[in-house]
């Protein structure tokens, strides 16, 4: 059923009467007409309320819907005539100003709201990496435009993933491989913070070249080489009284050590060592070729024989024989021996009359004997 306002009620009723034609009462109610005014149109990035006022006959009825899913109509979301309503903006996660529109009794109100500041949060700030190097991630929360770059100026990590971003973004960082013993730190620049980057040192190992080495009997240097990772310390020393370190003694990392050997005098061979960053050189030298010196080489002799004495000098462990190449000498000592010796050659008497020379072999040398002759006397004959 239609309802119809009373004061035109009354006017139909009295025209009924006095017979006049209702369809020529002229009605009464008011236009609708509605004026909308937004108390304020502009809201804080952290999001807030705006107040709307609808001024209207008491007849007219409204409605308020919102456009945009961040407004939303708290209160007044309808009336009639006159009334005021409520619009609340939510936090605005990113870093550009928007703009949302509620219609209000058929009439547009914008509501602008300002762009967030940009901030940034980075996870983490210190990572932990491997000897052997590797990746991590690192994430950036930030809001949406808020722009951003990973840089760093440490040679052993490399950004291979996420060098720039907007908004929220992963920073991927690979490290390379530690060949040091020491521990080593960098540092990458992501979204304006510091993330640090540890890595222990590698183990320590050594290598050392040569482990035997020969050297010549009349001695030398020779050199070694120690191959280990940076901040690595060794020594070498040695125990072997013809073997002296003459340079790197010590080292770090890699690194040269120079051994020099005297000269063999034995005959003997030998071997010593020299112990480098816990390793164990061997030194060979061979023993020195024997040589003999025989003295006196040439010997005079009485006509009624005798002994000589022959000193003969050679190397220790060197050994030598003394044979007679003459029938009236003879070795009565020292006939064979090692090293420093004394040879003893006799000389039987001569008998001749003639001056002799023999020889004896003493060690490998040639010995000459020179024999003079008995000299006689003649005596006169007795007289009687």
């Amino acid at each position: 059923m239609r309802v119809v306002p009373l004061v035109v009620a009354a006017l139909l009723v009295a025209a009924c009467q006095s017979g006049t034609d209702p369809s020529l009462v002229p009605d009464s109610s008011p236009a609708c007409s509605f004026a909308v005014v937004a108390q304020t149109d502009l809201i804080g990035s952290d999001g807030g309320t705006a107040t709307v006022t609808v001024m209207a006959p008491d007849e007219c009825a409204w409605t308020a819907t919102s456009e945009a899913e961040w407004l939303t109509i708290d209160t007044g979301g309808s009336g009639s005539g006159d009334g005021t309503l409520t619009i609340t903006a939510a936090p605005n996660p990113a870093a550009e100003s928007r703009t949302g529109t509620v219609t209000v009794a058929g009439q547009p109100v914008t509501i602008t709201q300002c762009a967030v500041a940009c901030s940034f949060a980075v996870a983490p700030l210190t990572a932990a990496v491997p000897v052997a190097g590797g990746s991590s991630d690192v994430t950036v929360t930030a809001p949406a435009g808020c722009d951003w770059v990973a840089t760093t100026t440490t040679p052993w990590l490399t950004v291979t993933a996420g060098t720039s971003g907007s908004g929220d973004g992963t920073v991927t960082v690979t490290a390379a491989a530690n060949p040091m013993a020491l521990e080593r730190i960098g540092t990458v620049t992501v979204a304006g913070q510091t993330v640090t980057f540890t890595q222990p040192g590698v183990a320590c190992s050594f290598v050392v070249a040569p482990l035997s080495v020969a050297v010549p009997v009349a001695g030398g240097s020779s050199g070694l080489t120690v191959t280990t990772p940076v901040g690595c310390a060794w020594v070498a020393t040695i125990s072997t009284a013809w073997l002296t370190v003459t340079a790197g003694a010590s080292g770090t990392g890699d690194g040269t050590v120079s051994v020099t050997a005297t000269e063999n005098t034995a005959v003997d061979a030998r071997n010593g060592t020299v112990t480098v960053a816990g390793q164990t050189v061997t030194f060979s030298q061979p023993g020195a070729a024997c040589s003999f010196t025989v003295n006196p080489v040439a010997v005079s002799a009485t006509a009624g024989g005798g002994t000589s004495e022959l000193s003969v000098k050679a190397q220790a462990g060197c050994g030598w024989t003394a044979t007679s190449n003459t029938s009236w000498l003879t070795i009565t000592g020292g006939a064979s021996g090692f090293g420093n010796g004394t040879v003893s050659l006799t000389a039987a008497s001569n008998t001749t009359g003639q001056v002799r020379v023999g020889t004896a072999t003493v060690p490998g040398q040639t010995v000459t004997v020179t024999q003079d002759v008995c000299a006689f006397v003649i005596m006169p004959e007795s007289v009687a």
